[in-house]
């Protein structure tokens, strides 16, 4: 969700033209999207346990970029709270609905983050084309595609 244009823009003839799919690491931002991290860092999280994953956390939280951070993370809490699923079950499941994706690695520390991070597969048919819009909104971050690469003819059908 954090990271788009290298997927979303750069990768589409991969998709299109050789039917190739992606995986997605991380697809929680290392628990940014967890909203774990809105009121700062807990000492039991991987941010608070180890300073060599800091340069994420100041990528998303560093004085420049909070706000714009926490605005989209509220944003995203309301889409969630709206479907009825958790924040980290929303991001799973808007990355495993994307047709360009094949499999999403999925990381925990804890059993019981694994079973509800599993749980985003119940939310599936709940992201609706309104609810991918209402999340677009929050992100905020929709890649520019200038000339729309998925209405072309792929390459086997070129010649």
């Amino acid at each position: 969700m954090l990271v788009r244009d290298p997927v979303e823009k750069e990768y589409v003839a991969l998709f299109d033209d050789y039917d190739l799919g992606t995986t997605i690491w991380s697809p929680l931002a290392s628990g940014i999207l967890t909203g774990k991290y809105n009121e700062g860092i807990p000492e039991d999280s991987r941010f608070g346990r180890s300073k060599k994953f800091s340069f994420i956390f100041d990528k998303y939280f560093g004085e420049d970029a909070k706000e714009k951070t926490l605005k989209m993370l509220q944003g995203l809490a309301a889409v969630a709270e709206k479907v009825g699923c958790t924040m980290a079950q929303l991001a799973l499941a808007w990355t495993l609905l994307s047709k360009d994706v094949t499999t999403t690695i999925i990381g925990a520390s804890r059993v019981s983050q694994l079973e509800e991070n599993l749980k985003a597969l119940e939310f599936l048919d709940k992201i609706t084309p309104e609810i991918q819009e209402e999340i677009e909104v929050a992100l905020g971050n929709r890649p520019d595609l200038g000339q729309d690469y998925r209405n072309r003819k792929p390459i086997s059908n070129r010649r």
